[in-house]
């Protein structure tokens, strides 16, 4: 594709940005850019933007798709000043916020590391719509079709308890998955969104759906009544609302009426879905279903107290009804991260992880969690390449929109080399499940694996903006910031990731392998100290010193570690092939003989 960084001839050199001829406009996505009145709407609502930041959208828009350098943009944009880059960084960051709230992604203003942006979304010419017109307004030729939907937590009234509406939302979630083609945003995307206040046509608008599901239910006695209504994002309208009412036992009937009603609403037909299994009931006990959910709720939030106390909802769900397979699946869920956020070792987390995967199966053979639990403890413990990778296959077939299935497929890919294949699994992972804070920040790091610096760090950054406290964050920034020379970000995330994570051991070790790479010796070999300290009272996961031995060029002292891990089965040894950090060992034999052992494919190419 030419490039117009490179071409002096190019209508972006010939001319400074500015408004186009009167009348015309850009469209894309939900988005219109009117140059006549310098505005970017969404849906008739005009987004915020700065003059600056409306001409930078403007110049990267009319490139459609090929790259803009930083240098042109700088000399387009601030024609009559002299600017820093870190000025056109605040921007792009502004109008990456921007899109990212009306309905857009973040991803359509690409970064390409030390070269400039490219503009990756479809941008077609437009006729600029009046001042007074609303896009999209009812009864409007142009009102968007219902492809996708978000439904929210239905909110408790009084005498509720407080996850029943997240349940009800969940059963509702797997019901009209079955409808073709709505794409419904999964259970970990809405969970944290029941709040009373809420606003549901901003929460849409942040999940990138055309229509939200909002309601509320209350249990008194033995009956159990809800309301809900169908609301459509980009004019406000609502679709369809109704109420019902029920004994508490018949709560599945109950969901099943609502999620017709809202198939002939929109209008498409609920059904198998043409290569689906039949829907089955995954279980009769509405209690059961709710500790299931309960447990989902607490594993999605990702640390070591919330994952035990996912355990224990799990556990008590496998009780009320013991054929029920999906908790097993939870179970293995929740073993097989376990080690990443607490002091529990690999192996002692993964027998109990692959046990309860085997009984998911067993109990639903057709159950994508199931396969996708199997799938993940067979790569990071079994290390199991082959028979991982058609697990997670097999989980794509039965649930292609399962986004953890696509989210942990991309660490196959990408420990294998197949870097392309991974960015574009994280990705497909974050567009069913947008605001995932373990998703985004998986992206990240499968972009740093990829070496893909300045995206890495652009990702993860853009993850934190989500959720300034999610310690594994941090914990890829870290990485990926001392890889990228950014020092000083390095060693400020690696401390927050310490800090967050209540002094994790492996959050300690990152922070000893960045110190040391950025030449502060004596505070890495404190690092060092400190960890060999709790080591004589308590687990330290033997990773944690193979990093700071990494980051002080301790080559012997990184290979101790890195046996110790192998021992463990340290997941850190599943990027042994590809990742940046081992590159200083390559040669060694002692690594060539780990790699070896552990069994990994050589990367495409190599």
């Amino acid at each position: 594709m030419p490039d117009k960084s490179s071409n002096p001839s190019s209508k972006l050199s010939q001319s400074p940005a500015g408004p186009a001829p009167h009348g015309l406009a850009l469209a894309f996505g939900p988005f219109l850019l009117d140059p006549e009145r310098r505005e970017l709407r969404a849906a008739g609502e005009v987004v915020p933007l700065t003059p600056k930041a409306w001409e930078t959208l403007w110049v990267l828009a009319e490139a459609r798709g090929e790259r803009v350098g930083k240098e042109e943009l700088l000399r387009s944009v601030w024609r009559d000043s002299f600017v820093e880059q870190a000025v056109l960084t605040q921007n792009v960051y502004t109008l990456r916020k921007a899109l990212s709230a009306h309905g857009g992604r973040r991803e359509w203003i690409e970064t390409v590391p030390r070269r400039g942006y490219r503009f990756t979304v479809p941008v077609e010419p437009a006729a600029a719509a009046p001042a007074a017109a609303s896009m999209g307004a009812p009864g409007s030729a142009t009102a968007p079709v219902v492809g996708s939907v978000a439904i929210l937590p239905l909110l408790p009234l009084a005498g509720t308890g407080e996850t029943l509406g997240l349940a009800m939302a969940d059963a509702l979630i797997t019901r009209l998955s079955r409808l073709e083609p709505l794409e419904v945003r999964p259970t970990s995307a809405i969970q944290e969104l029941g709040e009373a206040g809420r606003d549901p046509f901003a929460i849409g608008r942040r999940l990138g759906v055309d229509a939200v599901m909002d309601g509320s239910l209350q249990q008194v006695g033995g009956r159990l009544r809800v309301t809900v209504r169908l609301l459509r994002v980009a004019d406000r309208r609502t679709l369809w609302a109704d109420r019902f009412d029920a004994v508490f036992t018949d709560f599945f009937a109950v969901q099943d009426t609502i999620a017709e009603q809202v198939a002939a609403a929109l209008p498409l037909e609920l059904g198998s879905g043409e290569g689906k299994p039949a829907l089955r009931r995954a279980t009769a006990d509405p209690v059961a279903y709710q500790e299931y959910v309960r447990g989902r709720y607490f594993w999605n939030r990702r640390t070591g107290d919330d994952l035990r106390t996912a355990i224990e909802h799990f556990q008590r769900a496998i009780q009320l009804d013991p054929r029920f397979a999906a908790p097993w699946s939870g179970l293995a869920d929740c073993w097989g991260v376990l080690p990443h956020y607490s002091s529990t070792l690999p192996r002692e987390a993964f027998p109990q992880a692959l046990a309860a995967a085997e009984e998911a199966l067993r109990l639903d053979p057709q159950l994508a969690e199931g396969h996708t639990s199997m799938a993940y403890a067979r790569l990071m413990y079994l290390w199991d390449w082959a028979g991982a990778e058609s697990a997670f296959l097999q989980a794509l077939h039965l649930q292609p929109r399962y986004s953890t299935a696509s989210h942990w497929y991309a660490y196959c890919l990408t420990a294998t080399g197949r870097h392309e294949e991974a960015v574009e699994r994280a990705r497909e992972a974050r567009r069913v499940d947008p605001l995932s804070l373990v998703i985004n920040a998986d992206l990240g790091l499968v972009l740093h694996l990829a070496r893909r610096t300045g995206e890495a760090i652009d990702q993860l950054r853009s993850t934190l903006e989500l959720d300034a406290r999610f310690p594994y964050a941090y914990f890829g920034l870290a990485l990926a910031a001392s890889e990228g020379g950014e020092a000083e970000e390095a060693v400020a995330a690696a401390r927050r990731a310490v800090e967050l994570s209540a002094g994790s051991s492996v959050m300690l070790g990152v922070l000893g392998h960045v110190l040391g790479r950025g030449g502060r010796v004596a505070e890495a070999r404190s690092v060092l100290r400190e960890l060999e300290q709790r080591a004589a009272t308590r687990p330290v996961q033997a990773a944690a010193f193979a990093l700071v031995h990494l980051g002080l060029g301790d080559l012997a002292g990184a290979l101790d570690g890195l046996e110790e891990a192998y021992r463990e089965r340290s997941r850190f040894l599943l990027f042994l092939r590809v990742w940046s950090i081992y590159d200083s060992l390559r040669e060694e034999p002692r690594f060539v003989d780990l790699v070896r052992r552990v069994g990994q494919p050589a990367p495409v190419g190599a």
